[in-house]
């Protein structure tokens, strides 16, 4: 059982729950009233007299959202179960400190050799270089780009985990900073799963996570201090070697893919960017 469950497992049992109302008894009431009452009377909404009984489960529902969000340790893993698949959130009070490891070439494909020290985001751990035509073909779902960026200058894909995660890395230019390796810009894309988690992030007391609307999708975009992203084995076991620092990230899905950007931009910007990438 990963931590969230193991977390929101504990944290249900100290809920009291209240008295739940007839509330079919209720809507099917109301729906016999409102197909008796005449074609050019009928209200598109129910009368205002009929919402009192609803407001007992709708205030329910209000107090345990309230009081997850408000258990420390549980408010930034909340996301997860918000439909943000494949990652999982844990909030410390310090990061811990990254180990240092050599970055090797990728165990489980064949045709990856190491990667060109020369190539952008060689230094970040990503995967297996590839074309993006090779990374469409390995991949179980649609890549998308940023169409204002173009093509990305590499493209990695990465089997740990037991799942396809495909990135998409651009160098620094005018309007990206760069960040580590000369990074301008990293899309990550992977098939979801509400199962187990693919990614961790680390977050420490200073960083912030603001819910956001991404092409009429909810997303998470994570700001203010740095934290730390590490890849999630097929145990559920954080990959120690993959652990790293990472800036500013909008995480989003879209369908069974969950997509996350990392760039060093304000929200509205990296907004703009997201709804760009098809």
């Amino acid at each position: 059982m990963i931590e969230v469950e193991r977390r929101l497992g504990e944290l249900a049992a100290q809920v009291v729950w209240p008295p739940t109302p007839p509330l079919a008894a209720t809507v099917t009431a109301e729906l016999r009233r409102r197909a008796a009452v005449p074609a050019p009377r009928r209200r598109l909404w129910p009368r205002m007299g009929g919402w009192p009984r609803l407001l007992p489960a709708a205030v329910a529902l209000l107090l345990v959202a309230a009081s997850l969000l408000a258990v420390s340790g549980v408010r930034d893993t909340v996301a997860g179960w918000l439909g943000l698949r494949g990652v999982r959130f844990e909030q410390v009070p310090t990061l811990p400190a990254i180990p240092t490891h050599p970055v090797s070439p990728h165990p489980t494909v064949t045709s990856c050799g190491p990667s060109p020290a020369a190539l952008v985001g060689a230094d970040l751990d990503l995967g297996c270089p590839v074309s993006l035509a090779t990374a469409r073909a390995e991949a179980d779902f649609s890549i998308a780009v940023p169409g204002s960026l173009g093509d990305p200058d590499a493209v990695y894909v990465d089997l740990r985990g037991g799942g396809v995660r495909v990135s998409l890395v651009y160098r620094a230019r005018p309007g990206l900073a760069a960040t580590t390796g000369g990074v301008g810009l990293l899309l990550t894309e992977f098939r979801g799963d509400v199962k187990r988690a693919y990614l961790q992030k680390v977050l420490g007391s200073a960083t912030r996570v603001d819910e956001v609307i991404v092409s009429g999708l909810v997303g998470y975009y994570i700001g203010g201090a740095p934290h730390e992203v590490a890849v999630v084995g097929p145990d559920g076991e954080l990959q120690e070697e993959t652990l790293r620092l990472s800036g500013p990230v909008l995480l989003w899905v879209r369908g069974p893919v969950t997509l996350r950007i990392e760039a060093a931009l304000d929200e509205p910007t990296m907004l703009a960017v997201a709804r760009d990438t098809q």
